[in-house]
C-alpha cells in the first residue's frame, strides 16, 4: 500500500486527482492548495477511510490533518500507516513545512500511527465543549 500510494503521487505538483489502489477500484481525490480544505475519500461498496486537511488559518505553511477515520472492516491491515504516508506526501508536494493533528487521547491506534510515523506530541488539553482529553501532535516536513 505504501509503495502504490507514493507511486501514484510521483510527478504531481499541486493537485492530486483520482487513482486506484488495486483491483477494488478504491479512488482518492484531493483538491489543489488553492481550493482548501483538502480532502479525500476511498470508495468500494462503502467508504473504507477518509481524512481532511486544511491550512491553519493565518499561516499557509502549516497543514492541519483532521477527521481521519478507517471503517471497522478495514482496521488492523496497515491502512492507518499507509494513509499517514499518503497525507505527509501530499503535504510535502504542496510545499507545507509543518503538519498538525489533534486526536482524542483514548484513540490508541491513531496515537500509535502518529508516533510510529515520527510525529511528536506537543500539548494536551480537555476540550471544554466535549469533555474529551485531546492530544496535539506535530511533524516537521
Amino acid at each position: 500500500m505504501h509503495y502504490e500510494a507514493i507511486e501514484a503521487l510521483k510527478g504531481l505538483e499541486a493537485t492530486i486527482e483520482d487513482f486506484n489502489f488495486g483491483p477494488q477500484q478504491q479512488a482518492i481525490k484531493v483538491t489543489s492548495k488553492e481550493q482548501t480544505p483538502l480532502g479525500s475519500v476511498v470508495y468500494q461498496e462503502e467508504p473504507k477511510w477518509s481524512f481532511k486537511m486544511s491550512d491553519l488559518p493565518g499561516c499557509c505553511g502549516i497543514l492541519v490533518s483532521f477527521n481521519t477515520a478507517i471503517a471497522a472492516t478495514a482496521r488492523g491491515k496497515g491502512l492507518g500507516h499507509a494513509l499517514q504516508v499518503l497525507k505527509e506526501h501530499i503535504a510535502r508536494r504542496l510545499y507545507y513545512g509543518l503538519m498538525l493533528a489533534t486526536i482524542v487521547a483514548s484513540n490508541e491506534p491513531e496515537k500509535r500511527v502518529l508516533q510510529d510515523s515520527g510525529w511528536g506530541q506537543i500539548d494536551e488539553f480537555i476540550n471544554p465543549k466535549t469533555g474529551h482529553k485531546v492530544l496535539l501532535f506535530s511533524k516537521h516536513l
